[in-house]
């Protein structure tokens, strides 16, 4: 069962990546999406009750540039909606062109954010290129704000989304469900602190705000679905 869901999930992210027409990429995004949400909770109900291990991990994922810390905001916005966290490693050793990111969750959940990360991260590329730089804009400056916009909308959509998908999940798993959520999210902030016990948050700003406009209205047109993955809320990193 495991396998035939990571093979749907990666065949329509590997469709979504490859396809040139927008409409479709959001559709297929989107079904991606409502996967991932029906199989991090059902996880998460197995393993309460002792019928699978599912253990906390740390993964590395590298951010390409240009533009990487802006797009590693995409990636910290998508842990944090679907009960990760994510922090930039400034002091792991440098990477050409790009920047080291750390992420802790549970191994399942870990494999879904990196996979729809690369998938949401080549669509707002795109949707940034395709973007006509006002003349009175400086490109680099529009372009960073337009990933960040990006970023802080599909983050609120997926946040909107988790509680639409815990809602119709508690129909099947009953009003257990909830607590053994908050329960893994615990486990999730602890294990999160023991690791990284002396960071520091930042907040990212941008200097555009046509970019940052662009860019929430690029993740508006972004079909995410109705379902989110996971339920965890907004803590720790920004």
């Amino acid at each position: 069962m495991a396998t035939d869901y990571v093979a749907r999930v990666e065949a329509l992210l590997a469709k979504a990546q490859s396809t040139t027409f927008p409409a479709e990429a959001e559709a297929l995004l989107a079904k991606a999406q409502e996967l991932m949400s029906v199989h991090a909770i059902d996880e998460a109900m197995l393993a309460s009750r002792g019928d699978s291990q599912d253990t906390l991990e740390v993964c590395t994922v590298v951010v390409n540039a240009p533009y990487s810390r802006a797009k590693g905001s995409l990636l910290t916005r998508l842990a944090l909606a679907n009960g990760c966290r994510c922090v930039h490693d400034g002091t792991a050793k440098k990477v050409p062109n790009g920047s080291t990111y750390r992420l802790v969750g549970f191994a399942s959940t870990l494999r879904d954010v990196e996979s729809l990360f690369v998938a949401l991260s080549l669509h707002a590329t795109r949707s940034m290129l395709a973007e006509r730089v006002p003349e009175w804009e400086n490109a680099k400056a529009f372009r960073r704000a337009f990933l960040l916009g990006y970023a802080g909308r599909i983050g609120d959509r997926l946040d909107e989304a988790a509680a639409t998908a815990k809602d119709a999940a508690s129909e099947t798993h009953g009003s257990g469900m909830a607590l053994v959520l908050v329960e893994r999210d615990k486990q999730v902030d602890a294990h999160y602190r023991q690791t990284f016990p002396r960071i520091v948050t930042r907040y990212t700003s941008s200097s555009s705000h046509a970019g940052d406009t662009s860019g929430r209205s690029a993740a508006n047109r972004a079909n995410l679905g109705q379902r989110g993955l996971g339920g965890a809320r907004l803590s720790l990193t920004r």
